[in-house]
């Protein structure tokens, strides 16, 4: 059986096709369930010929857009995946949607800057909890993670219910797959990054250093 997926996506009409194309040309993939996103473009037209499903929502929230595409999941697992990332392949998702723990989590790191090197924090992100929007979990244990309405947090709060749960998981890396860093180049926006990273610490961090001590927490390069 293959693996539904839930495409997140807020004005990414220009981007999304590519990312669909690649999830379509998967063999794992089941169904694509695209959540439009408070979208003011054409997102919802442009992704309707190469979705299963496209949903639009008002809700401002990733949190809550990934709980309403997740309802409309009936494989025994689900695949997230975000709308705004660049180079992805049906190689990368196959790898995602197939690679152990079938019982636990799996993240996928982006890998590579947006100039095209292989980021310098990979090796960083191997070690600790991956707050990347393209992962792979069970969709039953999917369904207890309170993601309605957790915003940027949500990944967090998955990654938070795994380790509680003592789930295995695993990190691989997609070569070539990036993202736009949507992060304000100012004094501003970086405080304001800095204050998102201390309030989730203060509020999961006992789990995240449970998360990062599983023995699962080893990195491996997928092909692509």
């Amino acid at each position: 059986m293959g693996v539904d997926v839930v495409v997140c996506a807020h004005n990414e009409a220009e981007r999304v096709t590519p990312v669909l194309d690649a999830i379509r040309g998967a063999p794992t993939t089941a169904k694509i369930i695209v959540v439009c996103d408070s979208c003011e473009d054409n997102t919802a037209q442009v992704s309707s010929p190469l979705a299963d499903h496209v949903v639009e929502i008002d809700a401002h929230n990733k949190g809550t857009a990934m709980a309403v595409g997740l309802e409309r999941v009936d494989t025994p697992h689900v695949v997230f995946c975000d709308a705004d990332i660049t180079g992805l392949r049906p190689g990368h998702m196959a790898a995602l949607s197939t690679w152990e723990p079938m019982d636990g989590q799996v993240v996928a790191l982006r890998g590579e800057t947006p100039s095209g090197q292989r980021s310098t924090w990979i090796w960083i992100a191997r070690q600790v909890p991956a707050v990347s929007g393209e992962r792979r979990l069970p969709t039953a244990f999917a369904r207890t993670v309170p993601l309605a309405g957790s915003g940027w947090e949500a990944e967090t709060r998955i990654n938070a219910a795994v380790a509680k749960a003592g789930m295995p998981w695993q990190h691989i890396v997609l070569h070539g797959v990036r993202n736009r860093n949507k992060v304000r180049r100012d004094f501003r926006g970086w405080a304001t990054e800095f204050g998102r990273v201390m309030t989730v610490t203060a509020t999961y961090g006992p789990e995240l250093l449970t998360y990062a001590a599983h023995p699962q927490g080893r990195a491996r390069v997928s092909g692509s």
